[in-house]
């Protein structure tokens, strides 16, 4: 079943095309990678979706629902949540505190409710707290100034800031840049549990290709904002136009 399907999708910037025509749907259950060289219109892309740009045409479907023209804040709170290429969480704030305020992100406040119900969303904020510090291995760095952290816990802090806010489907752009092979494949795993535990389907934009080979269920390759293949991550390895636009020859998977 489609949770998220986008028609047509295109971007000009002036008279640049950064995406043009891409059709493209994500299953319930399903990880997705979207590859590309530099500049293919892989960020572009994951902005047109996530609300930071506004197409010139096509169409956003999520969950049936259009969601083509909405702001960003609006899809996060729909349950379709992004991280970004830079770290972006709140370096002066302890790592727990940014899991906690993940929380508050993608919530719209009803005020007579929210002091009603406070006590027992504060015991589940803490609650999941924990439990998500636990999951990326953060807990024994709870206490611990966000910008302190190293590259690889960094990003695993990033990620469990947006599980945080309860999505549905998870957008990563790059989760892995940076990382060891060990330190990458430790986050996609943990990733894939929190798919176990409610996030229904993830999207990721990912250079590291012994990765994107491991662990797609598919794989969408745009090249100059088009898209040129897409299929399971055999098929992609061996598609000859993907070699000569991307992975070059002599690409192996292993």
């Amino acid at each position: 079943m489609k949770i998220l399907e986008v028609k047509g999708l295109t971007k000009y910037f002036g008279g640049l095309a950064a995406v043009k025509n891409v059709d493209l749907s994500l299953e319930e259950g399903e990880v997705l990678s979207v590859v590309g060289p530099n500049g293919a219109g892989k960020t572009t892309f994951f902005n047109l979706i996530s609300g930071f740009e506004r197409p010139t045409r096509g169409q956003i479907l999520f969950r049936n629902e259009d969601i083509t023209n909405l702001p960003a804040h609006e899809i996060a709170r729909k349950g379709l949540i992004r991280t970004f290429q830079a770290n972006l969480t709140y370096g002066d704030l302890t790592v727990g505190e940014n899991i906690m305020l993940g929380h508050y992100g993608t919530h719209r406040l009803n005020l007579i409710k929210e002091y009603l119900e406070r006590p027992k969303r504060n015991r589940f904020i803490m609650d999941n707290t924990r439990r998500i510090l636990n999951i990326f291995g953060l807990e024994q760095r709870n206490a611990e100034p966000a910008g302190s952290l190293p590259h690889g816990s960094m990003r695993s802090l990033e990620v469990g800031y947006a599980i945080a806010g309860e999505p549905k489907v998870l957008l990563l752009d790059e989760p892995v840049c940076g990382m060891s092979f060990s330190e990458s494949t430790k986050m996609i795993e943990t990733i894939r549990e929190m798919m176990r535990q409610g996030v229904s389907s993830i999207m990721l934009v990912e250079h590291n290709m012994r990765t994107v080979m491991k662990y797609s269920d598919r794989v969408v390759v745009l090249s100059y904002g088009e898209k040129i293949a897409e299929g399971k991550p055999a098929e992609i390895a061996a598609n000859p136009r993907v070699i000569e636009a991307y992975l070059g020859e002599g690409y192996v998977t292993s």
